[in-house]
């Protein structure tokens, strides 16, 4: 029997969804179920008793076409189209129940019927139809006071003659109308809870992925920390190694395989350099102090000296001496890559070339222009400089992080960077940095 009353139940789709996905459209869709199944319901046991009490006469046979009615919706919906049976059921039945009020005495209070059908058609449509939602809505609205304003004869004076158990049919319409509300205020209720019940479990669910993503992001920074700093020891040893082999006199060719030794390992501390100052940029907050941005500039420029060329380019440097409000280890950063890419890849073979950098304040912002004549960047590559591990030019001996954790400091720093290039003539990096007062 259980079997049974399960398997029409999940036939006539009045069963209440098990699964969460597409909860709510499931839970609108057994509601629509249940108010049919109801409705046919009551339209067929009414239609059964108005036969008694009257024979074959134009209300049992207004009953029995509201029956209809509510198959022929529920065989749409039956059949995949939940819209088309939703708009037949009700115009239909606003039609029906205009004319049923029109020939029947209020007393028989028929126009009760008009308030579930603006519930229901407020709770059957979702969103996406909001055009059928709103004129089902207002359209119950309008017939109702259009019977009101006709004393109930909005068809002219056409009242069909009762039998004396009328009094059973108004105890009937108000007992359906009340199940009906009943139904709507039950989905409401029920979907509020489980909405509750949802959110709870993804506030829990995204509290447990954010611990857990905080750890790993922690253990990670700590690994990349540590990594990097017991990486870098035994380089430094190397470094000052082939210092000291290069200062002794020694046939040439030690002193070339020392050069080469020394070049590799400056450049594996350069990387590693780079994911440390990732790391620290990821992991660490802004902290803002009075910096001296052409002091701090100049000192960038005199740690660039040690890289190849930097004797043969003119530095330019035209920023105010004066203290302002920034990140000083972040925008240390930003002007070092920056900086170091223009010598890296200049043009030497050109008569006079130059970098300038330039700062200016405008309206709470410090923008830092560095300006070069070196060899551009090629534009179909200016777009994607700013990726992880990207290279521009077979130039490069890099590990294609500068630039990267450049963007990614500057965005730390709630700053915005653009890039003018052309390829042979030279780049413009644009920085805009907030200033905090």
């Amino acid at each position: 029997m259980r079997d049974l009353v399960k398997n029409a139940s999940l036939y006539f789709g009045i069963h209440a969804p098990a699964s969460t996905e597409d909860f709510f459209s499931a839970r609108r869709n057994v509601l629509y179920s249940r108010i049919l199944v109801m409705a046919a319901a009551v339209a067929f046991f009414t239609f059964i008793k108005d036969v008694l009490d009257q024979g074959i006469a134009p209300i049992p046979l207004m009953d029995f076409l509201l029956f209809i009615v509510i198959i022929v919706a529920f065989v749409f919906n039956k059949l995949g189209r939940p819209v088309p049976s939703r708009v037949i059921l009700l115009l239909l039945l606003n039609g029906l129940l205009t004319v049923m009020c029109s020939v029947i005495p209020p007393d028989r209070v028929a126009f009760v019927y008009f308030f579930p059908m603006i519930i229901i058609a407020y709770m059957i449509f979702d969103d996406s139809q909001k055009v059928w939602k709103w004129t089902f809505v207002f359209l119950p609205m309008a017939l109702m006071v259009a019977l009101i304003l006709s004393d109930f004869k909005l068809l002219g004076d056409h009242q069909l003659s009762l039998s004396t158990h009328g009094q059973r049919n108004m105890v009937i319409n108000q007992i359906t109308s009340a199940l009906i509300l009943f139904l709507c205020f039950d989905f409401m209720i029920r979907t509020n809870k489980k909405s509750e019940h949802l959110l709870r479990a993804y506030a829990i669910d995204a509290g447990e992925k954010k611990e857990n993503l905080e750890k790993i992001n922690s253990e990670l920074d700590r690994f990349v920390y540590s990594a990097s700093h017991d990486l870098r020891s035994p380089l430094l040893s190397i470094q000052g190694l082939v210092r000291i082999a290069l200062a002794e006199p020694d046939s040439t060719n030690d002193k070339k395989y020392f050069e080469l030794i020394g070049d590799r390992v400056t450049k594996l501390d350069e990387f590693i350099k780079e994911i440390i100052e990732y790391s620290r940029n990821s992991r660490t907050e802004v902290v803002h102090e009075l910096v001296n941005l052409k002091e701090l500039i100049g000192d960038v420029v005199s740690h660039l000296q040690y890289l190849d060329g930097t004797d043969k380019i003119e530095v330019y440097i035209s920023s105010a001496d004066e203290s302002l409000l920034l990140d000083k280890g972040r925008t240390r950063i930003i002007l070092s890559n920056i900086l170091g890419n223009a010598i890296k890849y200049h043009n030497l073979r050109q008569e006079n070339p130059w970098v300038e950098v330039k700062t200016e304040l405008k309206e709470g912002f410090c923008v830092i222009t560095i300006t070069d004549n070196g060899t551009g960047i090629p534009s179909d590559k200016q777009d994607r400089i700013f990726d992880m591990f990207f290279r521009a030019t077979d130039r490069s001996a890099g590990s294609g992080l500068g630039l990267f954790i450049v963007k990614e400091t500057v965005m730390k720093l709630n700053g915005k960077i653009g890039v003018k290039s052309e390829y042979g003539r030279g780049s413009e990096f644009v920085v805009t940095l907030p200033l905090q007062k």
